[in-house]
């Protein structure tokens, strides 16, 4: 298992709704997830809470890593998610994870939880969240939409048509990629290019996550959560 490098903070909210989990799933594969509890609701931190749990357990009572298994997890905590709003009333969250399995790696994601993928100091990959912005920056590239970059399109939240997976697979890794997962508090303040500059600056991926560290907790709003692998 790669040693990580994480933090999670509330920056200027009164609760953090942002939850970071690793597991050892087996004896060669690690999960790594941040599940972002949607705001707007409340008993969103337990929404949170839940899909990691359902996710965890299912990939340790299974011998099959694969995207139809990653969105099997993922709909079994959209149920379980359904189940307590009969009683809490509505409730969501956002969700990212990376499994690594010896030399190889699968992401996923559901809403606004980005992953970057960076090798020899070069980022090489990001993920496409699921933002209205993205959503209509495809249709017309030439417009931001900066006010729409907050709204999930998809997410946990007990509604089958909104929790579909995107997923990423990487055959071959070693010591020279790296990874960084994170909340929509940490990639709204800092993008790839600015992780790209600072990464090639201090040619350590742990020293550039404790200097994001340091400047969100100065200028951020949002929580914000991020695991560097």
């Amino acid at each position: 298992m790669r040693t990580p490098r994480q933090f999670s903070h509330l920056g200027q909210r009164d609760t953090n709704q942002d939850i970071l989990h690793i597991e050892s799933i087996n004896e060669t594969t690690t999960l790594y997830i941040i599940a972002d509890g949607m705001g707007a609701y409340t008993n969103s931190k337990y929404a949170a809470q839940i899909a990691i749990n359902k996710i965890v357990s299912f990939f340790k009572t299974t011998t099959t890593l694969s995207e139809d298994k990653i969105q099997e997890a993922i709909n079994n905590a959209d149920d379980a998610i359904t189940k307590e709003q009969q009683t809490l009333g509505k409730m969501g969250t956002t969700i990212g994870g990376l499994f690594i399995q010896e030399n190889k790696a699968i992401g996923f994601w559901v809403g606004d939880i980005k992953i970057i993928h960076l090798k020899n100091n070069r980022v090489l990959y990001e993920s496409a969240i699921h933002t209205l912005q993205n959503y209509l920056r495809q249709k017309d590239p030439n417009n931001e939409y900066n006010q729409y970059r907050n709204v999930v399109t998809r997410a946990i939240c007990g509604d089958k048509l909104k929790c579909k997976a995107s997923t990423k697979r990487w055959n071959s890794i070693n010591s020279t990629d790296h990874f960084i997962l994170c909340s929509d508090g940490v990639h709204n303040y800092i993008d790839c290019h600015e992780i790209e500059k600072q990464i090639l600056h201090y040619k350590n991926i742990y020293t550039v996550t404790d200097h994001i560290e340091q400047e969100l907790l100065s200028i951020a709003e949002d929580n914000f959560s991020l695991i560097a692998i």
